[in-house]
């Protein structure tokens, strides 16, 4: 399946609006996004493919979302000083030992309840991460940023994704 991206003159933040609007709307997509794929695998009934096919998803879509959001973190911790950005550090690292242990328990796709124990933690870890993420990149103002770091913002929401992968 291949992917368009999508590209747009216009910034993903009005001129002064702060980011934590931009922020919110990526992650609820995101989540909500997430939670279809793994909530479907979880479901009694869904066979070993299914839940096979979700941690594909999270391997590859995921994964890919997951590590350009935590580069733009990353690079934009001199905007919100270093002192500000152990939050996410601390849920990137968390969220990369989760995705690790899942994709590293690909036996547990025939065992329904172990799946879902693990996926419901990785929903969890997810959520707790675009909130430290929101908690500290929120504050800053879309015309306050380098041209650089408005760039990485507005790549988070340049691509589609594929469903279904």
């Amino acid at each position: 399946m291949t992917t368009m991206p999508v590209t747009s003159s216009a910034p993903p933040v009005q001129a002064g609006e702060r980011l934590i609007v931009y922020l919110r709307m990526i992650h609820a997509e995101w989540l909500l996004e997430m939670r279809g794929v793994l909530d479907a695998a979880r479901r009694p009934g869904a066979g070993t493919w299914i839940r096979w096919s979700a941690i594909h998803y999270v391997d590859t879509v995921f994964s890919a979302r997951f590590e350009q959001e935590r580069e733009v973190v990353e690079r934009l911790r001199l905007e919100v000083g270093a002192g500000h950005a152990g939050g996410p550090w601390v849920g990137a690292e968390f969220l990369a030992i989760l995705r690790w242990q899942l994709d590293h328990l690909v036996g547990v796709c025939p065992r329904a309840e172990e799946f879902s124990t693990m996926t419901l933690k990785l929903l969890s870890a997810i959520d707790h991460w675009c909130h430290e993420v929101e908690d500290t990149l929120g504050q800053l103002i879309w015309d306050d940023l380098s041209d650089e770091a408005r760039r990485l913002l507005a790549s988070l929401a340049g691509e589609a994704v594929p469903h279904g992968a």
